[in-house]
């Protein structure tokens, strides 16, 4: 039997984590998990393999408020899907929402160079399924262990997955892996 001890959303795509008791699982993935990402000038997602000040950003939820911190500075804003734009990931076009420019101006300090954050919601993200993922990291491969991490991924989650691991992932609307 499986036993969740712990269950974390990564609200903003390379920033820090949220612990969380409880998630609602959509047909997308979980709950606010990758729901945002932040870009370049060019609509390019940003991660931590170019900028790993990424991960000394926190991010925290409240309700529908979103608050950013780095250091001694912090930023809270209401998530809006108003101005649609899109984002480049893995030379994919993603449907997306900008959060505007006083959110854009916190991270441009952050990071050092302009960038937006983005967006997206699971009704705009069709092709995004949940892929359930039971792996063991061990040499060789997968096989059914005592211990495991569960991984529930959205859409840029799969698009990133083969970069991070050689197991075949072209997979399937709604696939199941075990």
């Amino acid at each position: 039997m499986l036993k969740i001890s712990q269950l974390w959303v990564y609200p903003i795509k390379s920033c820090q984590g949220v612990q969380v008791k409880t998630i609602e699982l959509l047909p997308s993935g979980l709950k606010d998990d990758r729901s945002m990402m932040i870009v370049d000038e060019k609509g390019r997602f940003v991660t931590q393999r170019s900028d790993a000040v990424l991960a000394h950003i926190g991010v925290a939820l409240h309700n529908n408020t979103i608050t950013l911190s780095y250091r001694d500075n912090q930023f809270a804003f209401s998530r809006q899907y108003t101005q649609k734009v899109s984002a480049i990931v893995w030379k994919r076009e993603v449907p997306a929402f900008d959060q505007g420019d006083s959110v854009a101006d916190f991270l441009t300090k952050i990071i050092g160079r302009k960038v937006r954050l983005l967006a997206t919601r699971p009704s705009d993200t069709d092709d995004c399924k949940i892929i359930y993922l039971l792996l063991q990291k061990i040499r060789g491969g997968l096989s059914r262990p005592k211990r495991a991490q569960l991984y529930f991924m959205n859409f840029v989650s799969v698009v990133i997955f083969p970069v991070l691991t050689p197991i075949p992932w072209r997979l399937k609307k709604q696939s199941v892996i075990t």
